[in-house]
């Protein structure tokens, strides 16, 4: 199928997605990767195996979602009863556009914040630079630019401040962010759990790039 950038226009950078390659078009020998963007994670299985593993988490009556909740962020409360998330999302490239790629991953990283009921604050970066482009100085330069501007074009329209970040070298291009932001009153948190049949389910924005890369 053919991807659109905003305008509705065919984006050359965007060829490749439907083919889940890994940056190049398979007539041009790229690898097939399984999935990308949000999508490349473990299943559950492993993650809930390993996490029971652990000894349980020590008592902390400042968490109100922490390990135990396994729910999509994290959640404390200070002593004045304020309740603050805390939110962690990497995804790994899924096209040859850095600016893209930073501009999903930071949608990504608020959403589940958003999904809380809360408002997202401040951020800050973590992006894993291809081996090849971290020994070129003008490539890396380019690649954490153009993630970094995508990041930005995401973050500013949210009113959120990127605060720093971390980079790192691999075998792609990985770009995620740690996200803390404000929190409803501890009654009004939604969870995972608490549906009912019958319930509305309102959609606030389009559906993401995770119901393509899936």
């Amino acid at each position: 199928f053919q991807v659109l950038d905003e305008s509705g226009l065919p984006n050359p950078a965007l060829a490749t997605l439907g083919a889940m390659s890994s940056g190049h078009a398979e007539d041009d020998g790229g690898e097939e990767m399984s999935c990308g963007g949000c999508a490349a994670k473990p299943g559950a299985q492993p993650l809930t195996a390993a996490l029971g593993r652990l000894p349980a988490a020590r008592t902390d009556e400042t968490v109100l979602l922490g390990l135990d909740s396994r729910d999509d962020v994290a959640a404390t409360r200070d002593e004045s009863g304020k309740t603050t998330l805390h939110n962690i999302d990497v995804i790994r490239s899924f096209c040859d556009d850095p600016w893209l790629i930073g501009r999903v991953a930071a949608s990504n990283a608020l959403s589940d914040l958003f999904a809380k009921g809360g408002r997202p604050r401040y951020a800050q970066a973590v992006i894993g630079l291809p081996e090849t482009e971290a020994d070129d100085s003008d490539d890396s330069q380019e690649v954490l630019f153009q993630a970094l501007s995508g990041i930005r074009a995401t973050l500013d329209e949210q009113g959120v401040s990127l605060l720093g970040g971390h980079t790192t070298i691999g075998e792609e291009l990985t770009v995620g962010l740690s996200v803390v932001g404000d929190g409803p009153a501890t009654g009004l948190l939604l969870r995972q759990a608490g549906a009912r049949s019958g319930d509305d389910l309102v959609f606030a924005g389009r559906l993401g790039t995770g119901v393509v890369l899936a």
